[in-house]
């Protein structure tokens, strides 16, 4: 692997960071913040 692929792959990597970054970002405020009870088509409730 020369200098140039591996920079590509460095780009790559820091896109793919900055995505998941703003997902978490997006779903942190929906995430439970202890334990729950779910009822629905899933649990035995």
């Amino acid at each position: 692997m020369n200098l140039d692929e591996l920079l590509q792959v460095m780009d790559r990597a820091a896109a793919n960071l900055a995505k998941l970054e703003a997902v978490w970002e997006r779903s942190w405020p929906m995430l439970p913040s202890g334990p729950s009870r779910v009822v629905g088509q899933f649990t035995n409730g």
